[in-house]
């Protein structure tokens, strides 16, 4: 009897350690479906955003691929401002003496070293000159800026050219010509480039589109940038405009865009300057190691950056240099009176303005 009774305790202790595994069984299993059913709605959750997602890159492609024939002003801002920011300055001084050498190397900081340097080059005995002032180059604008002066606002419509920041500069620009005689008297921008050439004229202000001719020459030259005076260093600044008709259509556009965007890339920038002497017309070129290496390339693009807007989107600005600067400073450079001179130029100015 007793045994019969161990065995049903057995039995009944058996049956309890079996509903409790049951019952730990049935936690887990509903634990491990409830998990399930997380993961299936997050999974379900980022297939949808994925799918949005998907749809926004397919709806942005297809329109980069309508984009690409078809005109987009952003685009076109893009490679002006590429130009822009390769702009390079038209003037820079160049040297050839062989006594100049130390003074190119070291770069002339301020007007006042200039003038000395030009001084110390003069010997007029043997025809050489220290600094070529022709009469008919175009402006002379970067001898008035330095000292705080101007010729005309950036929009053409106020005359800033009879000032004394202007007198005071031009009349130091005469003595330096006529009185120290660092300038042979009557000189033409042409007889500068000849003299330059023979060694007969240690400096002279000239731009990039001499130097394939000077270096075709043998001539020894560098280039060091405009020196400063009281209010800084400029150098009238050149560029390029390019300019797609309104009426073009899509493939004119994009076949546009397509030549700008080689034109414009480091590899063709590089070989148009190392081609032709013109400064580079990208910060990063300049920063490549053969341009470095070169060092009048790299120097005459340095001399770019002191680049000032003169009259570039003026309809007068030819009418500037011809029927207002050129007669000033031919009347300057031949002694005449430098105030009365000014008068009489701003004068003209004045009629150029209201004629536009």
């Amino acid at each position: 009897m007793q045994d019969a009774a161990d065995a049903l305790s057995q039995n009944q202790t058996e049956v309890e350690s079996a509903n409790s595994a049951l019952q730990l069984a049935n936690q887990t299993f509903q634990k491990a479906v409830e998990e399930y059913n997380t993961k299936v709605t997050e999974a379900n959750e980022k297939i949808a955003e994925l799918t949005d997602e998907l749809e926004e890159l397919s709806d942005a492609c297809d329109e980069a691929e309508r984009n690409e024939t078809t005109a987009q002003p952003a685009l076109l801002q893009q490679y002006e401002e590429a130009v822009l920011e390769g702009k390079y300055a038209d003037t820079e001084y160049e040297a050839s003496l062989e006594n100049l050498r130390s003074a190119v190397d070291e770069a002339q900081d301020t007007l006042d070293e200039l003038k000395e340097d030009a001084i110390a080059c003069t010997d007029a005995s043997k025809n050489q000159y220290g600094i070529g002032i022709p009469y008919d180059y175009a402006s002379y604008c970067e001898y008035l800026w330095a000292n705080g002066g101007d010729v005309i606002s950036t929009d053409g419509k106020e005359n800033l050219l009879n000032s004394q920041e202007n007198i005071d500069t031009l009349t130091w620009l005469q003595d330096l010509a006529i009185n120290e005689g660092v300038s042979p008297e009557g000189l033409t921008a042409a007889d500068a480039d000849t003299m330059f050439q023979a060694g007969q004229l240690a400096m002279y202000t000239s731009g990039p589109w001499n130097i394939n001719g000077l270096n075709q020459l043998g001539v020894n030259y560098g280039i060091t940038a405009i020196p400063a005076g009281s209010a800084g260093a400029f150098s009238p600044e050149g560029g390029c405009s390019y300019m797609l008709t309104k009426g073009a259509d899509d493939a004119t556009r994009a076949a546009v865009y397509k030549f700008m965007a080689y034109w414009l890339s480091d590899a063709t920038l590089k070989e148009w300057s190392n081609r032709n002497g013109f400064p580079v017309w990208s910060y990063s070129v300049l920063e490549d190691e053969d341009i470095k290496a070169n060092e009048i390339l790299s120097n005459v693009s340095k001399a770019s950056e002191i680049g000032r807007d003169w009259h570039l989107n003026l309809t007068i600005g030819s009418q500037i240099d011809t029927d207002v600067m050129q007669p000033m400073m031919e009347k300057i450079l031949a002694g005449d009176d430098v105030a009365e001179s000014v008068k009489a130029a701003s004068d003209v100015l004045d009629s150029v303005i209201a004629g536009q």
